[in-house]
């Protein structure tokens, strides 16, 4: 029996849901019940509410997410009683290692490339297994299976996972400074595990987007294809807020946003170099539904629209807002911090990102695998802003936000986003509920 601790998790479920078609035996144990969970119990895999030791038995192989703690008692009697206990990655890496991988690694960007390119390749001639850490807004899974030795995957930098595969195709979407603390205590330490992953990479392809990409690049020189939207590059495009320019051609789909279209022209990049014509990945990407929690709408009306968007680092932050005023007439954000540690690191700048919008309500720190830090809350943000001369909210808890929308639903208009990786996506049932009972 193969047990995964975490399994609702965006990038256990379609482990679990791999293992499963593999044949493998599957349980699995998370805090709460999510849409991923309810997914996986429908396939038959017993879930468990909560972490216990007791859900140890006749387990021979445990698989953990990086949101787990090293100090919760079910992992610790794991690693004394279970003869295999694998991180995430080292348990993908185990099942894909004959595969043929095209890895899609990148601070900002990589769950809606690598989402794109697998809607490429599902619409093509070529075969591929899919596995990314987010849905396809059509799909119920990230995992697309296909009988197939290619795999496309998106890889995660944050506990270094990406380092432990050698792909065929090794894809940076872009770098900054994000999850420093237990992988990487500096910039240039998270620079190296990059320079490494390419190195790891049989070819390597990387979208000259920021200044780490750029000098990552000058220095690996001619081993690495480039693309973006420097004249210097490889393969040159241009992305507005609605429409790009790729290979001299005008290219509009439905989404919105330079950061999407940027998105776009690397997954059409990524397809060419595995044998897809550019106009057919354009013709699949016509019908592209869009990703999960990227601003994805829940509910609107003639008025009010309702998004939820998955950015946590404030240049997500600052595209998802700089999005909205694009097409809204006004931008309200319910921003979750997420992790202390970034939080601690990034108050400001998350700041001058919000100070976009129009209304903030600022809702305390999702705290995910961390523990408090001492004198980190969401409050440092919303001083910040103060500073900055920008009115906002800091709500002790999601009642208090609840309570705030309904006595101010009836004169809102624009769009609400829900913003952050924690768990306040599901939260969206209790806003669509407000906004059914409240607007007539």
């Amino acid at each position: 029996m193969i047990h995964l601790m975490g399994i609702g998790g965006s990038g256990m479920a379609p482990l679990a849901e791999l293992l499963m078609i593999k044949g493998y035996q599957v349980s699995g144990c998370d805090r709460d019940r999510n849409h991923r969970v309810d997914r996986l119990i429908s396939l038959g895999i017993k879930c468990y509410r909560g972490h216990d030791p007791a859900h140890l038995k006749s387990v021979d192989r445990l698989i953990y997410s990086p949101a787990i703690s090293p100090s919760e008692q079910e992992l610790i009697e794991a690693r004394e009683k279970v003869s295999t206990v694998q991180s995430r990655g080292e348990a993908l890496q185990q099942e894909l290692k004959e595969y043929k991988v095209v890895g899609i690694a990148g601070t900002h960007g990589k769950t809606t490339t690598t989402a794109m390119l697998s809607y490429i390749v599902n619409n093509s001639d070529i075969s591929a297994l899919t596995f990314l850490g987010g849905e396809i807004s059509s799909q119920q899974s990230g995992l697309s299976w296909a009988e197939s030795q290619l795999a496309i995957l998106e890889l995660d930098e944050s506990d270094r996972m990406f380092l432990l595969f050698k792909p065929f195709w090794g894809v940076v979407s872009s770098m900054e400074v994000d999850h420093m603390g237990k992988h990487y205590q500096t910039k240039d330490q998270l620079y190296s595990a990059f320079k490494q992953y390419l190195t790891n990479s049989e070819n390597k392809l990387v979208m000259v987007s920021d200044e780490m990409t750029s000098k990552l690049t000058e220095e690996m020189g001619s081993e690495v294809i480039t693309c973006g939207q420097d004249e210097n590059v490889d393969i040159y495009f241009n992305a507005n807020f609605d429409h790009m320019i790729y290979q001299d051609r005008v290219v509009k789909l439905p989404v919105w946003g330079i950061h999407n279209y940027k998105n776009a022209a690397l997954a059409i990049t990524i397809g060419g170099l595995l044998g897809i014509a550019s106009e057919k990945s354009i013709a699949a990407l016509q019908e592209f539904p869009g990703v999960s929690r990227r601003n994805e709408i829940f509910w609107q009306n003639s008025n009010l629209t309702m998004i939820s968007d998955y950015a946590h680092h404030p240049t997500e932050v600052y595209a998802a807002i700089s999005t909205a005023k694009e097409i809204y007439d006004k931008v309200t954000v319910v921003f979750q911090p997420h992790l202390f540690s970034r939080t601690k690191m990034f108050a400001s700048e998350f700041a001058q990102s919000l100070s976009n919008a129009d209304e903030v309500l600022i809702m305390p720190i999702y705290p995910a695998r961390e523990q408090p830090l001492p004198g980190v809350s969401s409050a440092m943000i919303a001083d910040s802003l103060n500073r900055l001369g920008k009115v906002n909210l800091l709500l002790p808890d999601k009642q208090s936000l609840m309570q705030w929308l309904e006595t101010k639903i009836t004169s809102m208009n624009g769009v609400v986003i829900l913003l952050g990786a924690g768990d306040v996506d599901n939260w969206r049932g209790d806003l669509v509920k407000i906004a059914e009972e409240k607007i007539k």
